[in-house]
């Protein structure tokens, strides 16, 4: 080996480690997805009604990678899905609204209790997502640590040139990351109830055409909930050493149950003794009403012998 570095001058030596190393960087990128062609379509997602636990926030999308190492750590056998609502080339970065976590079930009523609770005992929450009709969609190899980055540069200029020029609404962004695949899709019906609790539809999301954009900021919080009739609500109740779980409930219009209030209750506060009902007293003039009424039954006890027996005069 020395004798191999005495007979090279370093300069010999630079040329082949620079275009090891360039091959090296380009095979890389290569198979991280640099050169993967990207076709956008409309389609039926192929992600039925699903439930989905997550943790919302506000701020810069590239934060959103500490919440998906935390929902893996949790729940590294299920999908892990974000959700985007914002266009974060018209909206501040501080304000970009997102939804990270993972898909618990996507069939009704399947979810496990036991992930439920794990989930919800580490701060997530719980929501039902909807299946819509059709989306935009398209898909990109998930390969390495950089496709995420080459995906996120690559894939939504053509998603954004697709709407833009067919002139659709579709909203919000979603990314899936289904094994070896990051799936790319931006609903094009039911979007408002991809909308998690903690946001709301009132601002401009990543729809692209005016006319969606005018729909969108004209649509009021309340327009958006939805009440079924044939919905029915079930208590799931988990104890543990020293505090309850209550988790209330509800069955949507896909059948899917959905956890829609979670609260934990310390079991030494919990009251032992019933709640007394307070007494009203009665009012004033209540009582004047009843003084009066025996007054007149008084009376006319009083006066009704007289008025019946005939009065003789001599």
């Amino acid at each position: 080996m020395d004798s191999f570095l005495d007979d090279h001058s370093p300069a010999e030596l630079f040329i082949p480690l620079l275009v090891l190393f360039l091959f090296t960087l380009f095979t890389y990128l290569s198979y991280s997805g640099l050169f993967t062609s990207i076709k956008v379509d409309t389609q039926e997602p192929p992600y039925g009604p699903m439930l989905f636990a997550y943790k919302s926030t506000t701020g810069p999308y590239k934060d959103a990678g500490g919440l998906f190492t935390e929902t893996v750590c949790l729940m590294p056998d299920k999908t892990t899905m974000g959700i985007y609502y914002d266009d974060p080339d018209g909206v501040p970065a501080e304000e970009c609204r997102y939804a990270v976590g993972c898909i618990l079930s996507q069939e009704p009523a399947a979810a496990s209790t036991e992930d439920m609770e794990r989930m919800i005992a580490q701060g997530f929450h719980l929501v039902h997502l909807p299946k819509p009709n059709y989306c935009v969609w398209t898909s990109f190899p998930f390969r390495t640590t950089l496709s995420i980055f080459i995906g996120i540069f690559r894939v939504y200029p053509k998603l954004k040139d697709y709407i833009t020029s067919r002139g659709l609404c579709a909203y919000p962004a979603v990314e899936v990351y289904d094994g070896d695949q990051i799936n790319f899709m931006m609903p094009l019906s039911r979007q408002e109830e991809f909308f998690v609790p903690e946001f709301s539809e009132e601002e401009v999301s990543i729809a692209t055409t005016e006319a969606s954009s005018a729909t969108q900021a004209g649509l009021s919080r309340s327009s958006r909930v939805k009440t079924a009739s044939n919905s029915s609500r079930k208590v799931m109740t988990s104890l543990m050493e020293d505090e309850v779980t209550v988790a209330e409930t509800e069955v949507d219009e896909d059948g899917f149950l959905k956890p829609i209030s979670i609260k934990k209750v310390d079991k030494t506060a919990l009251p032992e003794d019933p709640i007394e009902e307070d007494l009203e007293e009665p009012s004033s003039s209540s009582k004047v009403d009843e003084d009066s009424s025996e007054f007149e039954d008084l009376t006319n006890e009083t006066l009704e012998p007289l008025v019946s027996s005939p009065v003789q005069v001599n």
